[in-house]
């Protein structure tokens, strides 16, 4: 029906400040199981690896201190508790979050219910949307006061030069 979103993934980590792609190399991350993902951190340098459906428990208990995320995850899930202290903001991939709706429900609606349906999901989208990247610079303000070393985005440009090739 429509997407909202949870931002730009930035890398996050216990190990290094990352400025730069090189900064990473050799780097074990935790990544989506996705071969574009993997031969993109492969490519960079890196050493991906997929953990599916662990995320959370892997971050929240340390076990895995090197992963990407939007800000909001970051920022909701408290992974600076999880040892994730740096942050370079790379923006290298963007996590939409999609809204659906079963089709079997939606065509046995009457069609102004399902007009109303998809008039609101698109307004309600653009609205989260403005919330979420509004949101985002106070959540940095508040993780770098916390002890969290955030690499500014000019400096991801660099990053995204070594990596974006692949995706």
């Amino acid at each position: 029906m429509a997407f909202w979103e949870n931002g730009f993934r930035h890398l996050t980590n216990s190990k290094l400040v990352i400025k730069k792609v090189e900064d990473g190399k050799g780097l074990k991350i935790r990544t989506m199981e996705n071969k574009v993902h993997l031969a993109a951190w492969k490519s960079a340098g890196f050493n991906p690896t997929p953990w599916p459906g662990e995320r959370f428990r892997c971050d929240a208990t340390g076990r895995d201190r090197r992963a990407g995320k939007p800000i909001a995850v970051y920022y909701t899930s408290k992974l600076w508790d999880a040892k994730q202290s740096n942050l370079s903001l790379t923006s290298h991939v963007y996590s939409p979050a999609p809204i659906l709706m079963s089709k079997k429900i939606f065509d046995a609606m009457p069609k102004e219910d399902q007009k109303l349906f998809v008039e609101t999901a698109l307004e309600v989208a653009k609205f989260q949307r403005k919330i979420n990247r509004d949101a985002e610079e106070n959540r940095l303000k508040e993780v770098a006061g916390k002890g969290v070393t955030v690499v500014a985005r000019r400096r991801s440009r660099e990053f995204q030069e070594g990596y974006g090739a692949c995706l």
